[in-house]
């Protein structure tokens, strides 16, 4: 599982993400409010750990903006407010959960865990668009005229467009998702795996499409 920290506090940020480490989760880190917004939005991150007092916007904020457009992945804020006009607030934005500073690391890791067992046991197992269809289950995409198995990287490129239908899905967004926000990897290989993807959508002739916008992003759509 792939988790989202925004935390501007760095040593609270290495202390989290050491230990969602030693919990089996992986994690991508933001510092600012706008930066954890537009990684939401590129979608599918298992769940979200947003500190309240974050620069450019707040956690209460990205909240809103999250569920305002759409995007359903689990958030945990972490809130240097002790009072229930706050708590309030943040769940009533949308926030699944709120955790109160200064905490216990394990408790922060079991309510994450909780919090995305929950969500995956809501998540659908297939993805649809067109004709074409997605199996989570078995990284399979599928039409009308034929199956066809994906490897991790082109199912997570995918995966991550078909949840946001016709929605622009920035270059630099996309490639942090699917190779991570601290990877080594060069861009060209997210290149590549979108042209494996271009020629299995045409293979199944399906009609549906992935459109590139020059030094912008990508989106699929049906044509």
């Amino acid at each position: 599982m792939r988790i989202l920290i925004a935390e501007g506090d760095m040593l609270l940020m290495k202390a989290l993400k050491t230990a969602l480490i030693r919990s089996g989760f992986e994690s991508d880190v933001v510092k600012n409010g706008l930066e954890a917004a537009e990684y939401l939005k590129c979608g599918n991150y298992d769940g979200a750990i947003i500190d309240d007092v974050l620069a450019r916007l707040s956690g209460l904020e990205v909240v809103r903006e999250a569920r305002q457009t759409g995007v359903l992945t689990p958030i945990m804020v972490l809130s240097s407010k002790n009072s229930v006009e706050e708590t309030v607030s943040l769940l009533d934005a949308g926030a699944n959960d709120v955790l109160k500073k200064p905490f216990d690391m394990r408790e922060a890791t079991a309510r994450l865990g909780a919090m995305t067992r929950k969500y995956d046991a809501q998540t659908a197992s297939f993805l649809k668009i067109g004709n074409l269809t997605l199996d989570r289950r078995d990284f399979q995409l599928s039409s009308p005229n034929g199956r066809a198995r994906l490897t991790r990287k082109e199912f997570q490129l995918i995966e991550t467009l078909m949840s946001h239908p016709r929605m622009l899905i920035r270059t630099d967004a996309l490639f942090d998702k699917v190779w991570g926000y601290e990877s080594k990897v060069e861009i060209n290989a997210l290149w590549v795996t979108m042209s494996m993807l271009r020629k299995t959508i045409k293979s199944l002739d399906a009609n549906v499409r992935i459109v590139t916008m020059r030094n912008v992003g990508y989106k699929i759509e049906e044509c």
